[in-house]
């Protein structure tokens, strides 16, 4: 009776064992077998980016952000084959699920610029992303901030944009928009040759960080930023952008100092802007005498210029 009831309790064991292991394990159409993807499921994500906010962009009108993972097409340009921009930081945070911060950093010269794959357990991710121009890479610290190295802002696409990764494999094609604003000087007169840099203060509703969750500054912050100018191209006119970033799509009592500096930062002239306006992902261009003595400022409005589009604060002075 006992060797009986052993061997219904030993059959028992099997038969549970045998239940489990068919519940695990799959056939898929070829017939290999194939687990079920869990939150513990580490699966490739490939991630295309490319800049959507240059007026000659060929994108579809859904493709900002594809959270149904299709793939950009031949008519989509990416960061590589722009050639424009020079650096891309990537970051991508866990919101829900297993998994740790991620982040990639890409230069142009590279095969695969623009391009990304990377495996993630299943959940939810944030993906922070910026492609610049620049020679150092922007310090993305945070879901919350992004910071430019040295107080220099540079020209740049941002994308922003939360996933849910819920099946074996997922491609998204990430479009990038501009989120800061451009301030450009162009001088009438001729540069003379003691002139080495321009050095502009955003002293009201600026910052050189930004919050990717909403676009815009943490909070104001009065900081200088410094374009040197081509030796060789003393005698001509000037033509150089500053860039930054803005606590509202549109600013319209900014106001920026300018110091027009010699060698060892001598400052040779000042002028103060007041009440200039500026737009988030535009242009604002401020023409006239930056180098001669007495400049006299009488403001007018210009209206178009290159790929990035006009605000409407644009002056003569």
């Amino acid at each position: 009776m006992i060797k009986v009831i052993y061997f219904i309790l030993i059959s028992l064991v099997v038969l549970t064992s045998c239940e489990k292991s068919m519940t695990d394990i799959t056939t898929d159409d070829n017939g290999s077998t194939t687990t079920p993807p869990t939150s513990q499921t580490t699966v490739p994500v490939s991630l295309t980016f490319f800049d959507v906010s240059t007026e000659d962009m060929v994108t579809p009108t859904d493709s900002r952000a594809d959270e149904k993972g299709e793939e950009t097409n031949d008519s989509q340009s990416d960061l590589k084959k722009d050639n424009y921009f020079t650096q891309l930081s990537v970051a991508i945070f866990p919101i829900e699920g297993v998994g740790e911060e991620k982040q990639y950093y890409q230069i142009n010269s590279q095969e695969d610029f623009g391009k990304l794959t990377v495996d993630l357990p299943l959940g939810k991710y944030q993906i922070v992303a910026l492609a610049y121009k620049g020679e150092e890479p922007v310090t993305i610290e945070g879901k919350n901030l992004v910071t430019f190295p040295g107080t220099k802002v540079t020209d740049m696409v941002a994308f922003n944009k939360s996933v849910d990764i819920t099946s074996p494999s997922k491609t998204f094609a990430c479009g990038m928009e501009r989120i800061m604003t451009a301030f450009t000087l162009q001088s009438t007169d001729l540069s003379p040759k003691e002139v080495v840099a321009i050095k502009a203060t955003f002293k009201s509703h600026c910052n050189y960080q930004y919050d990717p969750a909403t676009g815009f500054i943490p909070n104001a912050q009065e900081y200088s930023s410094i374009v040197e100018l081509d030796p060789d191209k003393a005698g001509e006119t000037r033509r150089l952008t500053f860039y930054t970033l803005l606590g509202n799509t549109i600013e319209n009592n900014v106001e920026i100092a300018l110091d027009i500096l010699g060698e060892n930062e001598k400052a040779l002239k000042h002028l103060d802007f007041k009440d200039v306006k500026l737009e988030q992902g535009k242009r604002t261009i401020y023409t006239g005498e930056l180098f001669s003595e007495n400049t006299q400022l009488n403001f007018t409005t210009e209206v178009s210029d290159g790929n990035i589009p006009l605000s409407d604060g644009s002056m003569n002075f």
